[in-house]
């Protein structure tokens, strides 16, 4: 499902059930479908303003289900395997954060002895957590068990001769964007530079959902089901 199709669905949409809200114009689309797409990613991953009291626990969490894992696989980042570098950390405990990232999901540690690689989670805490590890005679971090905490910009590790980590994220997402090339004088989609949303179909079918709230459009999710099957079978 391209941006075009997205597109014409939210304006076969809006003239049926908001007429006086006329056809959208391709920056105003692109407005919304940047704005919708991070709405989207950040209900998969769990907004943090749905927890509540007592009950922390959001509609919507990040490997909390096989569908929510594999809606948010795009996005998944692993530095360490497939032929890739993991994240380096340098001789006083320091890595860089990924400029693309938004949500830490692992970091594992490999671990030598007699030849033997175990591989070893390094645990994420808390500033005063990290403060009070690396302040304990008993729990002092070792290789064994290493820890880290995120700072503005850099991750802090302990032990601090631990040289690389594998590291597993979520990026951000791609800001989408419709884009027009002139054709015998006339805006034509431009499919070829276009950015294309990186969900599949469903997620796409949500988003539209989300940006026509924005809008004032206010209809169930079935609806945009409806009308997007409709536009798929008709291209109407």
């Amino acid at each position: 499902m391209n941006l075009n199709d997205c597109l014409m669905l939210m304006n076969l949409i809006v003239g049926d059930m908001s007429p006086a809200t006329g056809e959208l114009a391709k920056e105003q689309f692109n407005i919304l479908a940047r704005t919708g797409n991070l709405m989207h990613f950040k209900k998969k991953i769990g907004l943090p303003e749905e927890y509540q009291p007592n009950a922390p626990v959001t509609r919507q969490v990040y490997e909390v289900t096989t569908k929510i894992s594999q809606d948010l696989s795009p996005f998944k980042v692993v530095m360490g395997e497939n032929n890739t570098a993991p994240l380096m950390i340098n001789a006083n405990g320091i890595a860089t954060i990924p400029t693309d990232l938004y949500y830490p999901s692992s970091l594992i540690f490999k671990y030598v002895h007699d030849t033997i690689v175990k591989n070893r989670f390094v645990d994420i805490l808390t500033d005063k957590e990290y403060d009070r590890r690396i302040s304990s005679a008993v729990e002092y971090p070792t290789k064994y068990f290493p820890v880290c905490n995120f700072q503005d910009g850099y991750i802090r590790f302990t032990p601090k001769d631990l040289q690389y980590a594998n590291f597993t994220y979520l990026r951000y997402p791609v800001d989408p964007e419709y884009k027009v090339t002139v054709i015998d004088g006339q805006n034509v989609y431009d499919a070829v530079n276009s950015v294309q949303f990186e969900w599949n179909r469903v997620n796409i079918i949500d988003i539209i959902h989300l940006m026509l709230e924005t809008i004032g459009v206010h209809i169930g999710k079935g609806i945009v089901y409806q009308y997007a099957e409709k536009l798929k079978k008709e291209g109407a």
